[in-house]
């Protein structure tokens, strides 16, 4: 699309990371409903970990469908949510990661606006 190289080496990596913060707010959201649901009280200290953990899983997370199931396990293992609340968190994580494919391009896509506004579109002219 003519964007430049330096554009595309920052900006498009950065987006995407960013975005994948957004899924952070997702797995935190499951932890605590099945952490409700199991009757299980979270220490303030095991919620700091908890969130750390969560955010700095979310960057190295696939994107494919079914990728964050190893991201879910662990978080879950660690907030002493039982395994059988994976199965019910599989199906709608794997629904919800059919959007990850409209999500990449998306970020492709607002690189580049962001480049023309920028005026960082090269244009070939002979």
């Amino acid at each position: 699309f003519g964007v430049n190289r330096k554009m595309c080496d920052i900006a498009t990596p950065l987006a995407a990371v960013l975005v994948r913060y957004l899924y952070a707010i997702a797995l935190m959201s499951y932890i605590m409903f099945f952490s409700e649901a199991y009757d299980i009280e979270i220490s303030a200290g095991n919620l700091i970990v908890l969130y750390f953990a969560t955010f700095v899983m979310t960057i190295a997370t696939p994107s494919v469908v079914g990728g964050s199931l190893a991201s879910i396990t662990l978080l879950f293992s660690i907030a002493g949510i039982p395994i059988e609340a994976i199965a019910a968190v599989a199906l709608l994580d794997v629904l919800l990661d059919f959007g990850t494919g409209m999500g990449v391009a998306c970020v492709q896509m607002d690189v580049v606006l962001l480049a023309k506004k920028l005026g960082m579109i090269e244009d070939e002219k002979k």
